[in-house]
């Protein structure tokens, strides 16, 4: 499949805006997209001005011809005044696997403080993976996820 260069040229500048901690599109457009071979992302959150109960994460698209079954696990990345520091939120998986959805992550009362004390940006870093222990994800695979949400 041949892709239209201003699409490509578009996806750059929106990929060009999140590196640089830019405006992010929020009605529901894929913002990223994970891959067997490239499963690693991040994505900037919105500053959250109180402590919020979960996290949004929205699933818009999947490309998944083998069925194989996928997990999307999430970490937060944040500064406070201690340093930085990282906390797993758990994974996901999709069911049926080749079907996009929306999942909403509670986040415990320590890390919703956490975020709404921030230091700057909070970062959710996502990896794609199998849900079985040992597995590995296999191409064709692509998860494309638009911009998270805080409730």
């Amino acid at each position: 499949m041949r892709w239209p260069a201003a699409l490509i040229a578009m996806g750059a500048a929106i990929m060009a805006g999140v590196a640089a901690g830019g405006a992010l599109p929020t009605d529901g457009r894929a913002l990223i997209g994970l891959t067997a071979s490239a499963p690693d992302g991040e994505l900037t959150l919105p500053s959250a001005t109180a402590p919020p109960a979960a996290l949004r994460l929205a699933v818009t698209g999947v490309e998944n011809p083998s069925m194989q079954g996928v997990a999307i696990a999430l970490r937060l990345r944040l500064n406070t005044p201690a340093g930085r520091i990282e906390r797993a939120l758990g994974a996901v998986a999709l069911f049926p696997s080749n079907q996009p959805g929306n999942f909403t992550i509670s986040l415990p009362a320590k890390v919703a403080n956490l975020v709404a004390h921030a230091a700057g940006p909070v970062r959710l870093l996502v990896h794609l993976q199998s849900p079985t222990a040992g597995r590995m994800l296999i191409e064709p695979l692509k998860v494309s996820l638009a911009q998270p949400r805080w409730r």
